[in-house]
């Protein structure tokens, strides 16, 4: 599947959209998960785009792979 973005458009998104998040966490008194509650309208795209994550199990494979990496720092550490 493609979305047909050019490259320098896909780069764009990928280095900007989490950036722009992080700032916004890390200057903003409210929490992460309300924010993003807050950017997140009903029937938008938003809000597909992480029903979509939630139906393919994005919180367990994230959770993974911490501990996979973790279990390896431990493992370099010794």
């Amino acid at each position: 599947m493609t979305l047909r973005l050019s490259p320098e458009v896909s780069r764009q998104l990928s280095i900007q959209t989490p950036l722009g998040a992080g700032k916004l966490a890390a200057n903003s008194y409210v929490a992460p998960d309300e924010l993003r509650r807050r950017g997140t309208s009903p029937g938008g795209t938003t809000e597909q785009a992480l029903l979509s994550f939630a139906d393919q199990g994005f919180e367990s494979i994230v959770a993974k792979a911490m501990l996979a990496a973790q279990q390896r720092a431990a493992e370099l550490a010794k």
